[in-house]
């Protein structure tokens, strides 16, 4: 794979958690990174194919970051390690994606980093995520990727390769001019 972050992705895999807790009761369950590697004849997919595989349909895709990396991760700053992961994602993408998410349904009980074991986290995050959360979090993000793609020669101001960020959990959206949080009632 010539996805210039998968060594840190590699990387990120082993400064996670063995098992990682299942908020939807409670358990802890072994964590299974998956991510895709080139398996011809395999249902997975990795980065190269994503790419040629919106280009051949002709369509824009979305790409969703992981955010729970933030949550879970054993580094000094997991924030940051995702963080920088992410960013990492937007310099190889060169401008190829228009859409980004960070993390999905973050605030499900479903998702990996909504509940963490908060004596293995090296920050001080709080067991279970909250939206107030997220958003200190998903700012992290956005500045990391908009700085990222601004190194790429992202041209903000072109609207066929404007660069827009969202995350569910508080009704964020981020472009070039900023960050906006809006209320989810």
């Amino acid at each position: 794979m010539t996805f210039s972050g998968m060594h840190a992705m590699h990387r990120m895999f082993r400064e996670s958690p063995d098992t990682i807790i299942d908020g939807t009761n409670g358990n802890k369950k072994k964590f299974w990174p998956n991510y895709g590697k080139d398996c011809a004849g395999n249902w997975r997919m990795n980065v190269d194919n994503y790419y040629a595989l919106r280009e051949s349909v002709g369509t824009q895709g979305l790409i969703t970051v992981n955010y729970a990396y933030a949550r879970y991760g054993r580094t000094e700053d997991p924030v940051a390690r995702a963080a920088k992961l992410a960013a990492d994602w937007v310099r190889y993408d060169k401008g190829r994606t228009k859409f980004w998410e960070i993390g999905n349904e973050t605030g499900g009980p479903w998702e990996s980093g909504w509940q963490i074991d908060p004596s293995k986290n090296k920050d001080g995050q709080p067991e279970i995520v909250s939206g107030e959360l997220y958003g200190r979090h998903f700012r992290i993000f956005a500045d990391s990727m908009r700085k990222a793609a601004q190194e790429t020669g992202l041209n903000y101001t072109s609207e066929r390769r404007s660069f827009i960020m969202t995350g569910q959990a508080a009704g964020i959206r981020s472009t070039a001019n900023g960050t906006k949080v809006y209320s989810r009632k």
